[in-house]
């Protein structure tokens, strides 16, 4: 598949990029990685919300051969058939790649946006920020 069919395929959500990787493509919108190209099948990202929408569908998740076993991926799932030939479904599965992408990157920004380690334990139950030793006020 070349890159103006991923785009056309993908094109319902906005601007795609298309970028080479592992071997593949990444196939993104608005930063977000919402699909992928691997062996020749387009996998579309998926997350608990959607996993079973896929299952139902006929899909299976994106996996690749270690030396010693299979790993499978299930933040990508393919795209059904159907969707290849079908502009509206391929829409349809499009629409839930790219929230899937958007909900899993709020939720990374979330996690980034938590204090960790000093900025955590700097902090007083009553939400004072705790003085460190040799700390003088302006």
């Amino acid at each position: 598949m070349d890159d103006d069919f991923l785009r056309d395929l993908f094109g319902s959500v906005g601007p795609i990029a298309v970028r080479r990787m592992f071997g593949g493509k990444g196939i993104f919108a608005d930063g977000k990685m919402i699909a992928l190209l691997a062996f020749d099948d387009v996998f579309v990202k998926a997350d608990t919300e959607t996993e079973d929408l896929f299952r139902s569908a006929g899909s299976r998740p994106f996996q690749y051969q270690r030396a010693v076993r299979a790993v499978k991926v299930p933040a990508f799932w393919s795209l059904p058939e159907a969707a290849l030939d079908d502009p509206e479904l391929a829409a349809v599965w499009a629409r839930r790649g790219y929230e899937a992408a958007s909900r899993s990157a709020a939720r990374a920004g979330a996690r980034r946006s938590r204090p960790t380690g000093a900025a955590r334990a700097s902090t007083r139950p009553d939400g004072d920020a705790e003085r460190l030793p040799g700390h003088k006020d302006p």
